[in-house]
């Protein structure tokens, strides 16, 4: 196990050094998750103290991101709003994660109508946008904090269960599979211990893009009204309070939006680097494209040149 986590690290350093886009993208997940974590221990301001007379107050060096509407400190709210925000999606992603493995898994390796009827009812979800279906299933399920984290994962699973059927699918005919069936093992067996394990090169990246999509829509709901209430600090319902002050005061919305931006930003770099660098079939795709876009530029040029010179 140590030798498993040692290997880890290193290949994550090594991604750090070698790929800026990735070094930039998890150094700020970092970031921003120490922040929100050390939120107490770096601002000495209560997130929910109400100071009216220094209320919409700009940036200054006592209030870095200024104060709100009823004088709160800004930044001390987007620190404390950032354990909501990213908490809750997190819990959603591996809620998904967890039905996507689960029904994916038993959908790819035992096909049939088992399969027939998970793609159609897959199909049936994902015909609608992840956002209007999380506004639906938390409008049913109603308020709190458990059903906004159910109504997300199962907006986000349809794109998971995808995956790993795709992935199963793949592999579950391949000789070192059909050698393990031979050998007596049961299906709980190969799948736990051979399957599971070698579909999570597509799977890992795949649960970090949905982490950006997943904030994306936890910050609508709040924003909408549908998720977290005032006065909890959470990066979407601060946008909502600050609506009304958009002309005058735009720190208010400013600073809520670019923690918005940076974190789904940020996930999405580090899900693709993932892929590029667990996926063969990504690098792949990634070169021919490369290959075909250098074709046509050159093709062009050529084109171009022959058309000067007929002048």
């Amino acid at each position: 196990m140590s030798t498993r986590i040692a290997y880890t690290l290193y290949s994550l350093a090594r991604m750090i050094r070698e790929d800026r886009y990735f070094a930039a993208g998890f150094i700020t997940i970092l970031v921003v998750i120490i922040l929100s974590a050390a939120a107490s221990i770096i601002s000495p301001y209560d997130p929910y103290k109400i100071d009216l007379i220094n209320k919409l107050r700009g940036p200054s060096p006592e209030h870095p991101m200024g104060t709100d509407q009823l004088g709160r400190d800004l930044f001390t709210r987007i620190l404390y709003g950032g354990r909501y925000t990213l908490f809750l999606s997190a819990s959603a992603v591996l809620l998904a994660l967890v039905i996507g493995l689960l029904v994916g898994t038993l959908s790819g390796y035992y096909k049939g109508w088992l399969d027939l009827i998970v793609q159609r009812f897959v199909d049936i979800l994902m015909s609608f946008p992840s956002i209007i279906l999380a506004i639906a299933l938390a409008t049913m399920l109603g308020y709190g904090l458990e059903t906004l984290v159910i109504a997300v994962a199962i907006a986000e699973s349809p794109f998971l269960i995808r995956v790993v059927r795709a992935a199963v699918i793949s592999i579950r005919d391949l000789p070192y599979i059909e050698a393990v069936r031979l050998m007596g093992y049961g299906d709980l067996y190969v799948i736990l211990r051979h399957v599971i394990p070698n579909i999570m090169y597509v799977v890992i990246p795949q649960v970090t893009l949905q982490m950006g999509s997943a904030i994306l829509i936890i910050a609508a709901l709040g924003f909408l009204g549908i998720g977290i209430k005032p006065p909890t600090p959470e990066w979407g319902s601060m946008l909502n309070e600050a609506r009304a002050y958009l002309m005058d005061y735009p720190h208010l919305l400013i600073f809520p939006g670019l923690m918005i931006f940076l974190s789904i930003v940020s996930f999405n770099i580090v899900g693709e680097s993932l892929k590029m660098r667990l996926d063969p079939k990504a690098r792949s795709l990634i070169g021919s494209r490369s290959r075909l876009v250098w074709g046509l530029y050159r093709g062009g040029r050529r084109g171009l040149d022959e058309r000067n010179t007929s002048y």
